[in-house]
């Protein structure tokens, strides 16, 4: 990447979109990261502050260090070089070309401009943008269920840049479907989600790298067969039944090393928000499972007075698209810096609040601890 210091004649600094300037009492100057809300306040010199208005990327640095006051102009060039030099570090100063410089296809840096310029408001440097995004390219996305949450994922996560996924899913897209799945059209009903799940990927990226398996994920089946080279696995499918499903996928992922999502949206968790899990840094799926085993061992629900129950639990679009963009959101703090939480998080709907539960490590979990 091009830095101020070590490239003046050809680098033309430009303020960039996305930051809002604001000029106080005295000396100080506010940038507002408008992507962010994050500020940073400055003190710099008169002189300084009228720079910013030049930082157009119309200019490089060496004819904008000739416009500096001619008195004293070696000491106003170290200050302006250092200046210039700080809000690079920060993000806010790049080259007018930094997003065709990043090392990606013409074609991709087009599509996820906008994307790139969130990262650069988080990563703070154009080097930071290409760390998480390469990471994102690289990465493999194992998604087990392509239904109401996970075919939202199969929409949010190519726009963001993931192109390799492996998905499974034994259904075909039904009526009921259309009031709930990305993927909505009604000449797809019939169609097996993993296809259409496919297509829909490749409507956003034509490139991407997608695999079906029309198949469910019983006791019998091999997982390292159709996840082995995964570099994620997430989990939004409900059947035969998400906490078994989530407690095998998480012991296969803890053994590869790998992060494991346990997706929400199921049944009366419509508005869960879904747990990554990391080895080493996070409970494991059978840690979960034990917390809530014991926090409902009090529960004692009578028999429902419907004895054949056919009909699946309702759920409003909405509540599977907020679960899948949180665990998009999810995703990309742990590639930008590692963040996880273990809390678990629900929407309650009708009083639009969120409510947290703090899950934590059992002591010596053979699964956690695990070589």
């Amino acid at each position: 990447m091009k830095t101020p210091t070590c490239s003046p004649e050809t680098f033309s600094p430009l303020l960039r979109d996305g930051v809002d300037v604001y000029f106080n009492q005295g000396d100080e100057v506010t940038f507002v990261y408008l992507a962010t809300r994050k500020r940073l306040y400055v003190a710099c010199e008169g002189f300084l502050q009228d720079s910013l208005a030049w930082l157009t990327g119309r200019s490089t640095l060496t004819e904008l260090l000739a416009r500096l006051p001619q008195s004293e102009n070696q000491s106003a060039q170290k200050k302006f070089l250092s200046f210039i030099d700080y809000l690079f570090g920060r993000g806010i100063v790049v080259d007018k070309d930094w997003i065709n410089d990043l090392p990606f296809p013409p074609d991709y840096l087009l599509r996820l401009e906008r994307h790139m310029n969130f990262l650069l408001d988080l990563c703070g440097t154009p080097d930071g943008v290409v760390s998480v995004q390469e990471s994102v390219c690289s990465c493999t996305v194992g998604l087990v269920g392509v239904g109401a949450v996970g075919g939202w994922l199969c929409a949010v996560l190519p726009m963001m840049g993931f192109g390799k996924f492996i998905l499974i899913d034994p259904a075909v897209v039904g009526p009921s479907s259309l009031s709930r799945h990305a993927f909505h059209r009604t000449d797809l009903v019939g169609m097996p989600k993993v296809q259409a799940a496919e297509a829909f990927i490749k409507a956003v990226d034509l490139s991407a790298d997608v695999r079906t398996h029309q198949v469910a994920v019983i006791p019998e089946t091999d997982l390292s067969l159709i996840l082995g080279d995964a570099s994620i696995i997430i989990n939004t499918a409900d059947e035969p039944y998400i906490g078994h499903l989530n407690i095998v996928l998480g012991r296969f992922a803890f053994r590869k090393g790998i992060p494991f999502f346990a997706g929400g949206g199921f049944d009366a968790h419509l508005g869960c928000a879904g747990e990554l899990l990391v080895k080493g840094k996070t409970p494991c799926a059978d840690c979960y499972s034990a917390y809530f085993k014991q926090a409902v061992a009090d529960w004692k629900p009578v028999t429902h007075p419907v004895h054949f129950r056919r009909n699946s639990f309702g759920g409003l679009p909405t509540l599977a698209a907020f679960s899948a963009f949180s665990a998009a959101i999810a995703l990309l703090r742990y590639f930008i810096d590692g963040s996880i939480t273990s809390d678990r998080t629900e929407l309650y709907f009708q009083a639009y609040k969120q409510e947290h539960f703090k899950i934590s490590k059992r002591e010596n979990c053979k699964f956690c601890n695990h070589p």
